[in-house]
């Protein structure tokens, strides 16, 4: 590798000399964070360059160039070779090499350092329960990839170490967990199985606390689900958290099947709230429950879909008139109805049912704190299939105007009346 300019050289060392001056540990840190490699900007002429890590930003500074500043959320792509990193931004891509032996510590940096700002940009806000770090994973047993794993009250969620792309698993879509001796799989209804394995010693921690996350989700919904439709046999909480799965809607027909008494709760509870006159009109209906991320700022509340057509209507059920400000239409371009509500429960969970990355524009998504949602548009394909669907945003409003707006879009609104 050729050696980087001598003026360049004394500007690292004395970087170090100073930090050195005031705390010795902190020296080794930073030494710890600057790498000397090559650079080659748009497949370009490579040039020597200096890449520093401070705290959420990476610091490219190619010799005699311009020194790039870069945080997480703008490089769309990360891809750690065995010898080389590249990056690609929204409009430039690089690459990284020639780092020498220093090369794994550089790649375990960065991929530590784009997976940290990918996970303060997730669309879906939790706390995190328990982590496991160093770990193993394998999509639909197609080959093995580094990655750290976090719990959550409604999923767990996967980090490839790699590319820093994040793969959710939502508790109500896992349909059953697989002990497999130097691996956990974990076999979801919808999406690929999931192995995990390099747990080690904390594979029975692993276990035991995916199981009682999953119960214990379960269980919330039973209650609150009693609790929104003042149902006052609260020994039904585990029926019908058997029936209405956190995030998923369930055909009305199908809960009419397995629970008469819920279906007939849910109806009754729908028809003193402002969805009365859709769902009057509606050709088909599906309801779920959905807990909320947020604490009081979103809370748990009964949802539905309501096809009028050819056209799905998205609404809120529950006990607060404020719980939602609008109701949200989506064409269904031809789908059947369960399948469509099947597709709509999937990608709402996967970005813990946030509204605005659907309805935003693109323009809207480039601003400021927004950052969040272009980066679920990148791992999430499920939204940016929602996107395409999404046909409208109907603001509540006084005197049931609204209502008018979504019947009229859907052909439902009798001629010469609104």
């Amino acid at each position: 590798m050729r050696a980087c300019s001598r003026n360049k050289a004394s500007s690292i060392e004395n970087r170090y000399m100073e930090v050195e001056m005031e705390n010795i540990d902190l020296t080794r840190e930073a030494v710890e964070d600057v790498f000397e490699c090559a650079c080659d900007i748009q497949d370009k002429a490579a040039q020597d360059a200096v890449v520093t890590l401070s705290g959420e930003t990476l610091s490219i500074e190619p010799e005699g160039g311009k020194t790039l500043l870069l945080k997480a959320r703008q490089v769309s792509a990360l891809d750690i070779g065995d010898v080389d990193i590249k990056m690609t931004m929204q409009a430039a891509s690089l690459r990284l090499y020639r780092f020498g032996r220093r090369f794994d510590r550089a790649a375990e940096l960065i991929g530590s350092w784009y997976k940290k700002g990918k996970l303060a940009d997730s669309a879906v806000l939790e706390k995190s329960l328990e982590t496991f770090d160093e770990i193993q994973y394998e999509l639909s047993r197609k080959g093995k990839r580094p990655a750290s794993l976090r719990m959550y009250a409604t999923h767990a969620a996967i980090t490839d170490s790699r590319n820093g792309k994040v793969k959710r698993m939502p508790y109500s879509y896992i349909r059953d967990i697989l002990d497999e001796g130097l691996s956990v799989n974990i076999r979801m209804q919808k999406g690929p199985d999931i192995a995990v394995s390099m747990l080690g010693r904390r594979k029975d921690v692993f276990l035991r606390r995916l199981k009682e996350l999953m119960e214990a989700l379960a269980c919330e919904v039973g209650r609150k689900t009693v609790e929104i439709l003042g149902i006052e046999d609260a020994g039904q909480d585990k029926l019908i958290s058997g029936i209405l799965p956190d995030g998923r809607a369930v055909l009305l027909g199908a809960i009419e099947e397995k629970s008469p008494m819920l279906a007939e709760a849910i109806l009754r509870k729908a028809s003193t709230t402002r969805t009365a006159p859709i769902i009057d009109k509606a050709d088909e209906l599906a309801f779920g429950f959905k807990k909320g991320l947020m604490g009081e700022l979103d809370g748990d509340y009964i949802w539905m879909v309501a096809r009028l057509g050819g056209v799905a209507v998205m609404e809120t059920v529950s006990g607060s008139e404020d719980a939602s400000r609008a109701a949200y239409m989506f064409d269904m371009q031809g789908l059947p109805f369960p399948a469509f509500v099947d597709d709509l429960s999937w990608s709402l969970t996967l970005v813990g049912f946030r509204r605005e990355p659907i309805y935003l524009s693109d323009e809207a998504l480039k601003e400021p704190g927004r950052e969040r949602y272009l980066q679920a548009i990148e791992d999430v394909p499920e939204l940016v299939r929602l996107r395409t669907l999404y046909r409208g945003r109907v603001a509540h409003t006084e005197g049931g105007g609204w209502v008018s707006k979504i019947l009229e879009a859907a052909g439902k609104l009798p001629q010469g009346g609104r």
